[in-house]
C-alpha cells in the first residue's frame, strides 16, 4: 500500500441493529442504554470517524442504515424506532455538514 493509499476511504456502509422488544414501561436502563449505544452512538461514531477522513479527502459515500420503523412503529418498538429515526435526523445533518466537502450521506 502506497502512502497516498492509507488513508483511503470511499464507502462505509453501517448496519448496526439490536432490539429489546418491550413496552415502554418494563424497559430496564441497562436495556435502553444498550440499543441506544449500539444503534444509534455506534452509527455517530462510525459517521464521524469517515466523515473525518473522507470531507479531508473531498469524496466518499457514507450509508447509515435506519428502518421502516423510524415511520412505522407498534407496541414493543419504542426503543429501537426511536434510534432508526435519530439515524435519520443525524444522516439529514451530516449530509448538510459534509455534502459541501463532496462527501454523499444516505440512510
Amino acid at each position: 500500500m502506497t502512502s497516498d493509499r492509507r488513508d483511503a476511504l470511499d464507502v462505509v456502509v453501517c448496519t448496526p441493529g439490536v432490539n429489546v422488544r418491550k413496552r415502554i414501561v418494563d424497559y430496564t436502563d441497562d436495556e435502553f442504554d444498550r440499543v441506544v449505544g449500539l444503534n444509534l452512538k455506534g452509527s455517530f461514531h462510525v459517521l464521524r470517524a469517515a466523515g473525518r477522513i473522507m470531507t479531508a479527502r473531498g469524496r466518499g459515500s457514507i450509508i447509515l442504515f435506519s428502518s421502516i420503523r423510524a415511520q412505522v412503529v407498534e407496541p414493543g418498538q419504542s426503543v429501537y424506532a426511536s434510534t432508526k429515526a435519530g439515524i435519520v435526523q443525524l444522516v439529514r445533518a451530516a449530509a448538510a455538514e459534509f455534502g459541501p466537502a463532496g462527501v454523499r450521506v444516505s440512510a
